[in-house]
């Protein structure tokens, strides 16, 4: 049971991924993970202070996959 929901996550550490399968069993939507072409670091100080610069700079990592027909 589809319904035409998508439900685009990126996970760091595996917490957002633990609550997008919840929403997806509760809605019946497809799950999509979001995945850059090069990983971010496992450092949770390190990934923060690159993603504030990453925001600033308006940056928009490339992507592993992308979403057909969205």
């Amino acid at each position: 049971m589809d319904h035409g929901i998508l439900i685009a996550y990126y996970s760091h550490s595996g917490n957002t991924k633990t609550l997008a399968e919840l929403i997806g069993q509760e809605t019946g939507g497809t799950l999509f993970r979001i995945r850059p072409t090069t990983a971010y670091p496992p450092a949770y100080d390190t990934v923060v202070a690159q993603a504030k610069k990453e925001i600033r700079a308006g940056y928009r990592p490339a992507l592993q996959t992308s979403v057909d027909n969205m």
